[in-house]
């Protein structure tokens, strides 16, 4: 997951011709009264239309998703339809022409708005004829409840986008820096605090000091990302509005003291200033990165630097550091909706399941990115079974798995459930509004202006 915040004023404006061209009416199918069936003719002819990304990891994917699901529907075409721009851009395209795919990839900032508009089926009617079918082996049991909420009206509602992968923000770090320069590994282990993560930085910074590495920055820390600084902010108590939709960071030392724990990590020279270049990590420079990539992405990156040597010599992972006693982890989703108006919904249904069987989440760790399966029954990477620790056996790759709420466990992912307390079209506005804050506070502008800005923006985007 990087960070996925369009344009979402861009899909208000797009969405709202009247007498666009459609296969079939969105209105039509925006609640969750139509008829579903779970059964359809496997010898039915038809193409079923997917959005995706222009990758080539994308594009690999919808094709062996769509081999997979020939083996069921013989005569259905599952063809990609690839886009470079933004989400809010190449859909109004497709919308205003009539000629939206079946299937979109989507995000949850993007899928506020969407569903909103009635560009989304709610997909609540499959699910629940699902429970009620003897025959059907689909479970929402199986998934971490986390991410489905990710594809949630307002994170516990209607179901509009399906997760495909555990979207969540590790620590990967360069594992052979940290041995040189003598780091406690003991320290370094899932579940660790703030102040372990502290103590080791600081081993680092001396280490890089004495190694002619002192121009170098030792964290990429992406903290104007919501995925990273909305679990620090929630750990130290931020209210971002009240019950009634009031701003409310201003209210108390919360807000004030998530943002000077953010800056002491720049004074402390452990992450750049805000203003400048990242660390570098993947260059070799820095050695620790918050993000949530797939492991395969970081390690290929390094690998150039450590020519002839095992992954696990100079790559690992682990959690993000917690506030002990109040620990909170970034996560997120990217995933698959279906179009309101398709006229293949239940053959759009059977390929988001296709997509979340076993063999689908396969299909997504081979793509060339190790992303994590959202099945709880696949969090063995070891097992050889399961793909997406394939070539990382060696490493910490439960990180991504760590207290999600499986078999027991507590759950300690964190989403970024306050922009839900207002109108969909303020997501990135809200967003983009407490970014500034962050930013403009690291880069040395006092609390009480900063956040009288910052309030000032917000109060204003919700009188629009």
């Amino acid at each position: 997951m990087k960070k996925l915040m369009c344009s979402v004023l861009a899909l208000l404006t797009v969405f709202t011709c009247v007498g666009c061209r459609s296969r079939r009416d969105p209105n039509a199918n925006t609640g969750d009264d139509y008829e579903v069936n779970l059964h359809p003719d496997t010898n039915v002819t038809a193409t079923l239309r997917v959005a995706v990304n222009n990758y080539t990891a994308e594009l690999k994917i919808v094709d062996e998703l769509g081999a997979l699901f020939k083996k069921k529907y013989p005569n259905v075409t599952v063809k990609a339809e690839p886009f470079a721009s933004g989400i809010s851009q190449q859909y109004s395209s497709w919308y205003n022409a009539g000629d939206m795919p079946d299937i979109l990839i989507n995000n949850t900032f993007d899928m506020f708005t969407l569903s909103d508009k009635g560009i989304l089926l709610n997909l609540d009617p499959y699910i629940k004829a699902e429970a009620a079918d003897t025959e059907s082996d689909f479970d929402l049991n199986d998934y971490y409840e986390s991410y489905l909420k990710m594809g949630q009206e307002n994170f516990d509602g209607a179901q509009y986008m399906i997760a495909r992968s555990a979207d969540r923000v590790v620590c990967h770090y360069n594992k052979a820096i940290f041995e040189a320069a003598g780091v406690n590994m003991d320290l370094v282990k899932n579940g660790w605090t703030w102040d372990d993560f502290f103590t080791v930085c600081e081993t680092l910074r001396t280490w890089y000091d004495a190694n002619e590495r002192e121009d170098y920055y030792l964290l990429d820390p992406y903290f104007t990302w919501e995925a990273v600084y909305n679990p620090i902010f929630e750990a130290e108590g931020v209210q971002y509005f009240d019950a009634d939709g009031n701003v409310t960071l201003d209210k108390g030392d919360a807000t004030e003291n998530a943002l000077k724990f953010i800056k002491s990590m720049m004074d402390k020279r452990y992450a750049a200033p805000i203003s400048v270049e990242q660390a570098g990590m993947e260059a070799n420079k820095g050695c620790i990165l918050f993000h949530s990539q797939a492991s395969s992405n970081i390690a290929t990156k390094l690998q150039p630097y450590y020519p002839g040597q095992a992954v696990e010599e100079f790559y690992d992972v682990v959690t993000m550091p917690v506030f002990e006693g109040n620990e909170k982890i970034g996560c997120g989703a990217a995933g698959y909706s279906v179009y309101s108006g398709s006229e293949n919904r239940d053959l759009a249904w059977q390929f988001l399941k296709v997509l979340l069987s076993k063999d689908g989440q396969n299909v997504m760790a081979d793509s060339g990115a190790n992303y994590v399966p959202v099945r709880k029954d696949m969090a063995d990477y070891k097992d050889p079974t399961n793909h997406w620790g394939k070539g990382f056996e060696n490493c910490n790759m439960s990180a991504f798995t760590y207290n999600c709420g499986a078999n027991g466990d507590p759950d300690w992912n964190c989403y970024t459930t306050f922009i839900a307390q207002q109108k969909p079209k303020q997501a990135t506005n809200i967003s983009n509004a407490i970014t500034s804050l962050i930013s403009s506070y690291c880069n040395g502008n006092s609390y009480d202006t900063v956040i009288k800005s910052c309030v000032n923006a917000i109060e204003r985007y919700i009188r629009m």
